[in-house]
């Protein structure tokens, strides 16, 4: 029920420190006196930030009480309601692992500095505020966050204050009308033909690693699909590859998520013999274990082979490559492949840069790559064509002599 404020309501510090170096405030408004009990009920709410901050945040506080739109006070704090709301989603068996996993981590982030916040006193100042903390460095690792991070952070606490909102814990969601950080995500680099030259000359495709790296480049296969591989995805008799599971980082092995991701992809004589090599590396290691080798006929010959079943990249105990184990050993050794700063993932952006740069269709990057929407085929089609074309256009214009222009 709406009420009549009285005045303008106090700030009271809760940390015996100048106002200026004051973080932490009580806000108090009076709602006059209540003429059925005769005395002078408040409202009231902590808050962290700077006095100025704690000014606008009991504005904030002043328009919910005479709006009506205060909710009964909960006990919840922001830490808490997170990991309920992260609990509850889990359970729902409606989120990929992944998922899961990102959502307990952006809780994490924010919580180190708001944790302690009752949920009903979040308001778009406090998070606003966090989010700054966080660019400045005051994040769990010590490092400022990017942009593109503080804006999935935002997006989960989106949807959680949404949530606690419905359930009638809080009365107004913060983050309504709230603009969100602005991504900042770099522009994905891609290597020159001659640089990808370079890079394959440094690597043996019998090492697990290197084979990975080498069929990013040359396949444009993801860091999921790489290490989702197996022996029997691998037909040298039509030289196909089909991609037909992802690995993920909580060792599932599981289809891809949508029908575009699954997918045969003509092998090239380079990559043909990339994956020859390292298959006939598995079986020099393993072949003697009962049954890991089997013979098949490839072109009227008899090839002894690993089982169809048994992955592509391994580790060091033979079981299947984990996603994290590449991710890492790449950013340890890339410096020494000479492609220092390049994110495993940009591979396959060099891989569908040279098939626009060679003039392949955007249909046909399109099915390579398994994207299921195309402008992000075009996007990268459009932007390397452009290239070409703004290079054209430069060496055209060596034909025209600036100087002759007679100025207007």
């Amino acid at each position: 029920m709406a009420k009549k404020v009285r005045g303008d309501g106090g700030i009271y510090p809760l940390e015996d420190k100048p106002r200026n170096k004051c973080r932490k405030w009580k806000l108090v408004v009076s709602l006059g006196r209540d003429p059925r009990t005769g005395r002078y009920p408040q409202k009231s709410r902590t808050f962290s930030g700077t006095y100025t901050e704690a000014k606008a945040a009991r504005r904030e506080l002043v328009a919910e009480v005479e709006s009506g739109s205060v909710v009964r006070r909960s006990a919840w704090t922001f830490e808490s309601y997170a990991e309920h709301f992260c609990e509850v989603r889990e359970k729902s068996g409606e989120l990929a692992p992944q998922t899961v996993y990102e959502d307990r981590a952006h809780a994490r982030q924010i919580s180190h500095l708001i944790g302690h916040v009752r949920l009903q006193d979040v308001t778009p100042t406090v998070l606003e505020r966090a989010y700054l903390d966080l660019r400045s460095g005051e994040s769990l690792s010590g490092r400022p966050l990017s942009g593109t991070t503080l804006a999935n952070i935002h997006g989960f606490v989106s949807s959680m204050m949404g949530h606690a909102k419905r359930a009638g814990v809080i009365a107004e969601d913060p983050c309504e009308g709230m603009e969100a950080p602005k991504r900042d995500t770099a522009e994905k680099r891609a290597l020159s033909e001659e640089e990808l030259g370079e890079l394959v000359g440094r690597l043996d495709p019998a090492n697990p690693y290197h084979c990975a790296v080498l069929l990013a480049g040359s396949l444009g296969l993801r860091r999921g699909e790489l290490c989702g591989l197996s022996c029997g995805d691998v037909d040298f008799e039509s030289m196909t590859l089909s991609v037909r599971h992802s690995y993920d980082r909580f060792g599932n092995l599981k289809e891809p998520k949508t029908k575009a991701g699954r997918r045969a992809l003509p092998l090239s004589p380079f990559a043909a013999l990339v994956l020859s090599v390292r298959m006939q590396a598995l079986v020099d290691l393993y072949g003697a274990e009962d049954g890991y080798a089997v013979t098949r006929t490839v072109r009227g010959k008899e090839v002894v082979m690993p089982a169809p079943d048994r992955p592509l990249l391994t580790g060091p105990a033979g079981n299947r490559l984990p996603v994290n184990s590449l991710s890492v050993w790449w950013q340890r050794h890339r410096e020494g492949l000479g492609v220092g700063g390049l994110a495993l993932h940009e591979l396959r952006h060099t891989f569908l840069s040279v098939a626009a740069g060679r003039g392949v269709h955007p249909s046909v990057m399109q099915k390579l790559a398994g994207h299921k929407d195309p402008s992000i085929t075009l996007r990268i089609y459009t932007h390397v064509n452009m290239e070409t074309q703004r290079a054209a256009m430069d060496a055209i214009a060596g034909a025209f002599d600036v100087s002759t222009l007679t100025a207007a």
